[in-house]
């Protein structure tokens, strides 16, 4: 068993949202605008804010938090102190959140709540705001133009002009519709005449559901991070910053954490200013901007997440999780397991008591369906050469089990 002191996240959802707010994340796959493809990752995704509640009720799914998972928490040191309360199906946690809106209490969320839970008396965030805010089509008013890449809006019927504006640039083509999006799904990184007219019949197809089609001109940048904002009644307070690691223009596939590599302090500020613009119009909770910087100097602001990140959850525990073992960077690791949890689990503990290894999202699979299931976490280390050796030592543990078919378990 690790003797190392506890992870604890620097604050937590309920130092940021009012007294009366209840964590109600699971939604319908019509709501998340093509970011997830199946129930089960609607069903992870609730366990994302365990660590980081404070004592907060959460309504997540019985397998992001079974007892096998609790006990994986605690001897990684982190203590889930929120108020757990676990669904099996939509209806459940749709029934369990009413039970909360009739005690008078309000709920928070990633993406739109389904009907009935999606009055505005019953939620922190309108859905009117939260829709206009993480709109594509609103950056302009929400952000000094200064700090756009060039670009154009095409509302629904006119897409086909983005065929020949800017025709001798590469460029992205960005979705815009009342709600937030994610996972690089809604971005199409065009190169060429060919790979921008293949993003426009993409885009064509789907025209009914947006509100507009951003183009914006491809800007280099040296670094780029998505820097994440606490907004309430009280002000408005920098939480920290990841980079953003991608697999590819457009689609993310890990953050970092490296104090060598943070955005400047007048990035800070251009955020804390369309946070402050947020928070005018009446928006309360987590932000996330994705940020960079060119090699001149010049800050480019690239989308706006009013809602919790891919990353949150990871720079808040960062300086506790680096500080108990002299770590100093810490990196994202994403793992889907055919099996069960267990045997994974049991494979991680050493990593996990040295300290290296700090989970933040767990998913037990269900048995017998066609599920895997899920581990995400971050890895603490001193360098970069480092964190690749404890990521190749941890697939080397583990490489057989990512091969166990369907049908065990």
């Amino acid at each position: 068993m690790s003797t190392l002191p506890p992870v604890t996240p620097a604050t937590n959802l309920s130092d940021i949202y009012p007294a009366d707010t209840v964590f109600a994340p699971r939604t319908t796959l019509a709501l998340t605008n093509w970011v997830h493809t199946d129930s089960m990752r609607l069903d992870t995704a609730t366990g994302m804010p365990l660590t980081i509640l404070g004592n907060m009720p959460l309504i997540c799914h019985e397998n992001t938090c079974t007892p096998v998972i609790i006990d994986f928490f605690r001897r990684a040191g982190i203590a889930l102190n929120g108020n757990i309360i676990t669904y099996h199906d939509l209806d459940k946690a749709i029934a369990i959140a009413n039970q909360y809106l009739l005690r008078g209490q309000r709920l928070i969320y990633y993406y739109p709540p389904p009907p009935p839970l999606d009055s505005d008396a019953g939620l922190v965030i309108p859905l009117s705001l939260y829709g206009w805010l993480n709109d594509k089509a609103n950056l302009e008013d929400l952000c000094d133009a200064q700090y756009l890449p060039p670009s154009r809006l095409y509302p629904p019927g006119r897409f086909m002009e983005a065929a020949d504006e800017f025709h001798d640039k590469t460029v992205y083509l960005k979705a815009c519709f009342a709600g937030a999006s994610g996972a690089g799904t809604d971005i199409r990184y065009c190169v060429d005449s060919h790979s921008r007219l293949a993003a426009i019949v993409w885009f064509t197809a789907r025209e009914s559901q947006l509100t507009a089609l951003r183009m914006e001109v491809d800007v280099p940048v040296t670094s780029c991070w998505c820097v994440n904002l606490a907004i309430n009644e009280s002000g408005i307070r920098y939480l920290g910053a990841a980079t953003q690691v991608f697999s590819r223009p457009g689609l993310q596939s890990g953050s970092l954490i490296d104090p060598t590599d943070q955005p400047t302090s007048e990035i800070i500020n251009i955020t804390l200013a369309i946070g402050n613009v947020a928070r005018q119009r009446g928006y309360v909770g987590i932000a996330g901007f994705d940020i960079g910087i060119d090699a001149s100097g010049h800050a480019w602001v690239f989308d706006l997440n009013f809602r919790k990140t891919a990353c949150t959850v990871q720079i808040l525990l960062h300086d506790s999780a680096c500080r108990r073992i002299n770590g100093r960077i810490s990196q994202s690791l994403g793992l889907n397991i055919p099996g069960p949890l267990a045997p994974a689990l049991e494979r991680l503990t050493p990593f996990v008591d040295s300290g290296c290894f700090v989970p933040q999202r767990l998913y037990e699979r269900t048995p017998g369906v066609d599920q895997f299931s899920v581990i995400t976490a971050i890895l603490i280390a001193t360098d970069q050469d480092e964190v690749n050796s404890i990521e190749a030592a941890i697939n080397d543990a583990i490489n057989d089990l990512l091969s166990v078919p369907d049908s065990v378990a």
